[in-house]
């Protein structure tokens, strides 16, 4: 328990030090239009839910999300700014957050969909986009197309040197398991950041419950991990809409019963021109439905489809 006027006097003197510091606040996204969106990256101790319909590009943003801020980790040496100020003798706090000194910074990726085989071939297609401009095809490199020796070793350099800010988890099916696995990185890592890929394959299965209630008890278990583990949480949400004509999703469609949408600090929603879908660059339309601490928006991102790679749809007008 504590008074309210102690927790606001601490929250002014940790956005102080911040400010004497310039000490980050949140994880950048390394998408400049994406990170003015969102209000400078995501920060600690917030859910965020990616949501579309399928083959829209969540998986494939959300890797380049965690490749772009593993090298930002890395360049820093450490992660953004922490949500709670920790003071030395307030063991509440210490049950939140993680003493951080001296740790590597990691970003998660919890692929409870892709094998690691296809997860490697996109990380290392975007790598090798971002290193050289090629478009490389992941694809083709899981059927055994390594003729462009030189454009994938650039790729694979750039991936080796953050390699460690990046930690892959493929076993973990439910919640519990994932706890788990994060209680053991935290011995000797910073977690700043999981995604989560995606919120249906979650086998945390609660049997008297229906599928609302199910939802609901899965996104409260995804913010709990936010809180606990004092890291930003972002799950892919795939919508299920294939019957419908409406081209632009509603942040309702998310909606079994009450839970992710009132859940999330966030909720982004992406979706594509129809006309568009068959072009190797396509337009996606991102929008910041939901936002507990600023405005919403929306902007614009091209997705090249053959590398998996999103930038900025001026680029490409």
């Amino acid at each position: 328990m504590q008074y309210a006027d102690d927790v606001v006097v601490q929250m002014l003197g940790e956005l102080a030090r911040r400010k004497k510091l310039a000490e980050p606040v949140g994880l950048p996204t390394g998408l400049e239009q994406l990170d003015i969106l969102i209000g400078g990256g995501f920060q600690r101790q917030t859910l965020t839910y990616l949501v579309g319909d399928s083959g829209v590009g969540k998986s494939l943003l959300a890797s380049q999300i965690l490749l772009n801020s593993a090298e930002w980790l890395h360049a820093r040496g450490a992660g953004p700014a922490s949500a709670y100020a920790v003071e030395e003798n307030d063991q509440a706090f210490r049950r939140h957050v993680q003493d951080k000194t001296g740790k590597l910074p990691v970003g998660v990726f919890w692929s409870l969909e892709m094998s690691e085989g296809v997860v490697a071939a996109r990380l290392l297609t975007q790598a090798t986009k971002a290193a050289t401009g090629k478009s490389l095809d992941s694809g083709l490199l899981q059927r055994g197309d390594i003729s462009d020796v030189d454009a994938l070793q650039e790729g694979y350099n750039r991936i080796h040197s953050v390699g460690h800010n990046i930690v892959l988890a493929f076993r973990e099916q439910t919640i519990a398991d994932l706890r788990m696995t994060l209680i053991e990185l935290t011995s000797t890592h910073d977690v700043c950041f999981v995604v989560v890929d995606y919120f249906r394959l979650i086998q945390d299965i609660i049997l008297d419950a229906t599928g609302a209630g199910r939802q609901e008890a899965v996104s409260r278990d995804l913010m709990r991990l936010a809180r606990e583990f004092d890291c930003a949480v972002v799950c892919i949400f795939d919508l299920n809409r294939e019957g419908q004509k409406r081209r632009r999703p509603t942040i309702t469609d998310m909606k079994w019963g009450s839970g992710p949408q009132y859940d999330a600090d966030q909720v982004i929603l992406m979706w594509k021109d129809r006309e568009m879908e068959e072009l190797q660059v396509q337009h996606i339309y991102v929008e910041l439905a939901k936002s507990r601490n600023g405005p919403k928006g929306k902007t614009e991102l091209a997705l090249e489809v053959q590398c998996g790679t999103f930038s900025a749809w001026r680029q490409h007008r």
